[in-house]
């Protein structure tokens, strides 16, 4: 049996910084707009793809899912809708770690945005096997409470909650 539908998925999340622009007006670390974070996403989930694996100590789809230097994924990760984006500019300060303190010149300006919700999809390529659609959501359930993007230790980005829709969930055989 193989998943070919989308896995829509829907996280809760206060806020998010993915760098990655130049400086922009007065902001010295940009940040990218959210429509530009699809592949921030994959990372993280197959980061917690991988600790899946060594944590239940189960087999690991992540080549198959995810894809190596020698091959493509079997996924795509396409963005939906944000529910409320608005960018926001903080300060911040750089530790000269040779003197542990704040050296003249290093207080910094970032943006990052200010989000209720962030929707996506997960669209297999070639369909996923019964075994890798389990893994996978295992995965997922591993996105609660990791951060997106950067700034993590600043409480950007954190993943307050994870719903996957119902259908993917009977597939894989999750009773509600």
């Amino acid at each position: 049996m193989y998943w070919y539908g989308d896995i829509d998925v829907r996280l809760r999340i206060n806020s998010l910084r993915v760098g990655g622009l130049e400086p922009d007006g007065d902001v010295d670390l940009g940040a990218v707009p959210v429509e530009c974070t699809a592949s921030s996403i994959r990372g993280l989930l197959r980061k917690a793809a991988r600790r899946v694996s060594n944590s239940l100590s189960i087999k690991s789809f992540d080549k198959e899912i995810f894809g190596d230097a020698d091959s493509e994924g079997r996924i795509q990760i396409i963005l939906k809708s944000i529910t409320k984006s608005e960018k926001e500019k903080r300060y911040g300060i750089k530790i000269d770690p040779s003197f542990g303190s704040v050296k003249s010149g290093h207080l910094f300006s970032y943006s990052f945005l200010i989000l209720d919700e962030l929707n996506f999809a997960i669209r297999p390529v070639l369909g996923l096997r019964r075994e890798e659609a389990e893994f996978l959501l295992y995965a997922l359930n591993y996105l609660r409470y990791e951060s997106l993007g950067g700034f993590g230790s600043r409480g950007m980005g954190l993943i307050e909650d994870v719903e996957i829709c119902e259908d993917f969930l009977k597939f894989v055989g999750v009773k509600k």
